[in-house]
């Protein structure tokens, strides 16, 4: 959890604005990961307003209740912001969303991800409702996130859950063996696989700690390989 203060949260949104970075936004509702352009902020009412997706191919839908939607954003050195917020509904392409208290989490996953080898076996399983919607091969791993592999056929269910809170079970032999609670951030499609990001959420220091061991032990063997 960060311990950015609120009033810096609102500086922090300010500066994204006025740079005209983008940022995306999770939401079904929205039709999964968007990127999106912060238009300004106003603090004395505690709110924020976006744009419609420049090049986007839909509308977004005219809301007709406020509903969660996460937000994710890179300040200027590379570190990526993620947090949550309610969505009120959008007036003439423009939407307004209540400034987050907190940052949910901030990752440098560029530092910090580590690759895993093809020959080691490893498998993550994402659940919805108690139920097992997608399962796939592990990729990479960070203190903060996964990115998994998925086969073709978990493709339309994965994508229709992005922005949700799911469990996760995780298994890497010799490394990871956990259960956890992840942000289904993204599904998109590389190298004619399809492929889900996901970030840890409630994570515990003691979690977050021994994350930080096997990190660096997959490091250190995929550093061994290429001095094979």
């Amino acid at each position: 959890m960060s311990m950015m203060a609120e009033q810096d949260i609102g500086t922090y949104l300010r500066e994204i604005a006025k740079s005209r970075s983008p940022i995306f936004v999770n939401a079904s509702a929205f039709g999964g990961r968007i990127k999106i352009f912060l238009l300004g902020i106003d603090e004395d009412k505690g709110t924020f307003k976006f744009s419609e997706p420049i090049g986007y191919d839909k509308k977004l839908p005219l809301l007709t209740e406020p509903i969660y939607v996460s937000f994710a954003a890179k300040d200027k050195v590379g570190e990526e912001m993620f947090f949550q917020s309610q969505c009120q509904g959008g007036v003439d392409g423009v939407y307004l969303a209540d400034i987050p208290k907190t940052i949910a989490r901030s990752q440098k996953r560029e530092w910090y991800r580590a690759l895993v080898p093809g020959h080691i076996e490893s498998e993550a399983a994402f659940y919805h409702q108690g139920q097992c919607f997608a399962k796939g091969r592990i990729v990479d791993i960070s203190v903060t996130g996964i990115g998994v592999i998925l086969g073709d056929e978990y493709q339309a269910k994965a994508a229709s859950l992005q922005g949700q809170t799911l469990k996760v079970t995780a298994f890497i032999d010799g490394y990871v063996n956990l259960s956890a609670m992840v942000l289904l951030n993204s599904v998109f499609r590389k190298d004619g696989q399809w492929r889900i990001g996901a970030s840890f959420v409630n994570w515990d220091p003691v979690a977050e700690r021994n994350m930080e061991q096997v990190v660096a032990a997959l490091e250190r063997l995929s550093l061994k390989s290429k001095n094979r």
